[in-house]
């Protein structure tokens, strides 16, 4: 059918740690060989980049927050023949976009953590960008804080919970750009999670792989592997034949 695209995101939850980096870095290696790594909270700043280099990634994308929070960053493997036409990222270190051409189509790449406050008004601002590359195909990589349906996504629910303004926008931006929560589709009814919540005392479902619906039909697997030494404790993985659209 075609080369296989291997993607992953993960929210480190701090990357200053030489100690922690390695667990990250080994976690990411270990399992597979991804040819894009999209990483949140990596808690570095502009001239920390190099610290994320590795003698498997070709090139490092980043949008810097501070030594304490924010800041996403896009690993590209070495030898993933990618074109990247454009680049744009916001000043906080919340998303990071890349306009890219690969096997001759062009795709829009969107690294994003979310705010933890409802601010609805975050992802209008992630849709406009989108829609500004003018890209058919689109893959977000994204923590959004946010448990989308609790019913399949959280453990325990406190009564009844109302969307937050937040969530009604995720749907939207989803309505908007014909986008679809990729694992879900593939797990209709599985209940796995990707953060402990201490203040709710319950796993969540909150960091997700949003792509084109156009896309399901190349789309080979997702998987969510689990890694105890982190608050957020997994790796997503989407696997797909991305060339197979030619």
């Amino acid at each position: 059918m075609g080369e296989l695209v291997r993607l992953t995101s993960f929210n480190v939850k701090g990357a200053n740690s030489a100690i922690k980096r390695r667990k990250i870095f080994y976690c990411i290696s270990n399992r597979k060989n991804p040819d894009l790594v999209f990483l949140q909270e990596t808690h570095l700043e502009k001239e920390d980049l190099l610290l994320l280099q590795r003698d498997w990634v070709g090139k490092v994308l980043y949008s810097a927050g501070s030594s304490s929070q924010r800041g996403v960053a896009i690993l590209i493997w070495k030898n993933f023949n990618i074109k990247i036409l454009k680049q744009q990222l916001d000043e906080e270190g919340r998303w990071l976009a890349i306009d890219a051409e690969l096997f001759g189509i062009r795709y829009t790449f969107m690294n994003i953590y979310a705010p933890t406050a409802d601010l609805p008004g975050f992802f209008v601002e992630v849709s406009n960008e989108i829609t500004q590359f003018g890209n058919s195909y689109v893959v977000l990589g994204v923590d959004f804080n946010n448990v989308r349906n609790p019913n399949v996504d959280k453990t325990y629910t406190w009564g009844i919970t109302r969307p937050s303004q937040a969530r009604k926008a995720i749907d939207t931006l989803d309505e908007e750009l014909d986008l679809v929560d990729v694992w879900r589709y593939f797990h209709p009814s599985d209940k796995e999670f990707t953060f402990y919540s201490y203040p709710h005392i319950s796993y969540l479902r909150i960091d997700y792989f949003l792509i084109s619906k156009s896309l399901l039909s190349i789309t080979e697997q997702t998987t969510i592997s689990t890694i105890l030494v982190f608050l957020h404790f997994c790796l997503i993985w989407v696997e797909g034949f991305l060339n197979g659209l030619l």
